[in-house]
């Protein structure tokens, strides 16, 4: 599964790094919204997007339904999938509070370092 962020993002980058670290069946590989990768494959519906992105073998998922989707393919953490059971109108406001103010309260620039074996350019 790739997951996509926004590469300039100090909280996306941070939580790449957290995901990776918590990742032990090395399940995810990574892209940045920005990258070479995400531009050759990322379906249309999301060009124009700065949300997380998952692809998984059967389907595109954003913003919460993404981060469930992560949360529930790591080992330890695969009992967030319960916050499905939150209406998905909810999950996204929330989602999007964080998601236009994350610059303002995590700042910009931090970069992720990764194994290159986990990073698609």
């Amino acid at each position: 599964m790739v997951i996509l962020f926004d590469g300039p993002c100090t909280l996306c980058n941070k939580a790449v790094q957290w995901i990776d670290k918590h990742d032990t069946d090395n399940r995810f590989l990574f892209a940045s919204l920005q990258s070479d990768w995400a531009t050759t494959h990322l379906p249309d519906r999301f060009s124009n997007t700065d949300s997380v992105i998952l692809q998984t073998p059967n389907e595109w998922l954003s913003s919460s339904d993404a981060i469930l989707e992560i949360c529930n393919g790591l080992p330890n953490f695969k009992w967030l999938i319960g916050l499905k059971a939150i209406p998905r109108p909810i999950r996204e406001f929330v989602y999007r509070r964080i998601a236009r103010n994350r610059f303002t309260i995590f700042g910009k620039g931090y970069c992720a370092i990764l194994s290159s074996d986990k990073i698609l350019n």
